[in-house]
């Protein structure tokens, strides 16, 4: 049974149990400034409409973490990975890995990447954080998509290979 709860006024969250690998699932929806028109069409232009995120807990704890972003990580990207951090670019996506690179997971994670915001595999809760653009959402196929991603995600912060 999904909980439903708001987080500030432009935010909620839905929490649900997971399918193995997941343990827990909540997706957070972030809705854009609406009340001020100018606002509200600078951060369209911008880019900065509504986003989901993922963030999901694994049954165990994934034993690679991997940050994953669309284009070059950025001064915040970097901040967090650390200096131990091996750094690489995927098809136009930046991995970054620690300790050290699997080639087959990255170029699958760089694939979904492709549509997505970012992806973060930790060993800490969150096990994943995986940032939805709202507007692919919108498509057609938009649920069905995002849950193989995030199915997909998970398998290989688990270890899987497909």
């Amino acid at each position: 049974r999904p909980e439903i709860r708001w987080v500030g006024r432009a935010a909620f969250q839905v929490v649900v149990d997971g399918r193995p690998p997941l343990r827990r699932v909540a997706i957070v929806a972030l809705l854009s400034a609406r009340e001020v028109l100018g606002i509200w069409l600078a951060n369209v232009v911008r880019g900065r409409g509504d986003a989901l995120v993922v963030r999901a807990d694994l049954a165990r704890p994934p034993a690679r973490p991997v940050e994953v972003y669309r284009g070059r990580p950025g001064r915040e990207a970097r901040g967090r990975i650390g200096d131990a951090w091996r750094t690489r670019v995927v098809r136009d996506v930046a991995a970054v890995a620690s300790p050290v690179a699997d080639d087959a997971a990255d170029l699958r994670l760089a694939r979904l990447a492709a549509e997505l915001d970012s992806i973060s595999i930790a060993a800490d809760s969150p096990h994943l954080v995986i940032g939805v653009p709202a507007a692919r959402l919108l498509r057609e196929d938009g649920a069905a998509w995002l849950a193989a991603a995030v199915a997909e995600i998970a398998g290989l912060a688990a270890g899987e290979r497909g």
